[in-house]
């Protein structure tokens, strides 16, 4: 049997339900839920110490490891800005200081 791309499933019973529904699937009640959520600007996760709010539960964590409280811990190499998150340093040195970096 060749898998289908768009839905990779080994598992028969959910295959004949994409043909007893037109090859539609219906994620239900979380597909509701969720647009409702996303659509309304409800934030579900909120950091106990400052009050910010967050989509996601990952992004809170984030949020309390890497700035909640803390000082910038991510210093840049060519100037004195400073970042809460690592991934926001990379981000500013390849926009401000592209021509600085060494040519691979």
């Amino acid at each position: 049997m060749k898998r289908d791309v768009h839905f990779p499933f080994n598992n028969t019973a959910k295959l004949q339900k994409k043909r007893q529904t037109n090859g539609k699937f219906s994620l239900g009640d979380w597909s509701a839920n969720h647009g409702a959520r996303v659509l309304s600007n409800e934030k579900s996760f909120v950091c106990g110490e400052c009050g910010r709010s967050y989509n996601y539960q990952k992004s809170l964590i984030k949020h309390q490891k890497y700035e909640c409280g803390i000082e910038p811990q991510f210093p840049c190499p060519f100037c004195a800005h400073r970042c809460k998150q690592k991934i926001h340093l990379v981000k500013h040195v390849r926009r401000i200081h592209h021509s600085e970096l060494p040519k691979n």
